[in-house]
């Protein structure tokens, strides 16, 4: 049995299925600055891990993801997308939006099995985050909502371009 260190994550491997369980901020899991920067080195780490065969993702709390940490992440993204932001502050802003692409991205480029275990609510980033898996299960008390038309931001953390893969293009629409 091995273990890995991590605060937005806690993970044990046990027999080939490293359990990754879900430990981010604040209340309903919400993926804050650790999660953003620890999870891509985390799924780099797991898919080099000779001793993983698969990889179960799940959270131990009583919901899934209630997604981005809109507080926690408040110092990366305040005043990046105002209509008069300079262009620094936009290229600044892309950056962040790009780690945060590279954060699902590293799971989807995971060469093992990958399984999402969906309890509860699963909001915004935790769609993302589960698009980015080979295999979503979802108990009978599962949700999904994509909140961010409701933000007036655009989900562009990977659930555009994964969720028509999954259920096609009309049921993604």
């Amino acid at each position: 049995m091995s273990r890995y260190d991590y605060s937005c994550a806690a993970v044990v491997v046990t027999e080939g299925v490293a359990e990754v369980v879900l430990t981010a901020t604040g209340k309903g899991q919400r993926m804050g600055p650790d999660y953003w920067t620890q999870f891509p080195v985390l799924f780099e780490q797991l898919d080099a891990d000779e001793q993983v065969r698969v990889v179960l993702l799940r959270s131990g709390a009583e919901h899934f993801s209630y997604g981005l940490d809109l507080v926690g992440m408040g110092a990366e993204l305040a005043d990046l997308t105002a209509p008069d932001a300079r262009a620094t502050l936009r290229t600044r802003f892309l950056g962040t939006v790009k780690k945060m692409q590279k954060t699902h991205t590293a799971v989807a480029a995971c060469r093992k099995p990958v399984i999402a275990a969906v309890q509860g609510w699963c909001i915004g980033g935790g769609v993302d985050l589960i698009t980015a898996c080979d295999i979503r299960l979802a108990s009978h008390d599962a949700k999904f909502s994509v909140r961010e038309v409701k933000l007036a931001i655009v989900p562009d953390v990977g659930t555009l371009a994964r969720l028509p893969a999954i259920d096609g293009p009309g049921a993604a629409r």
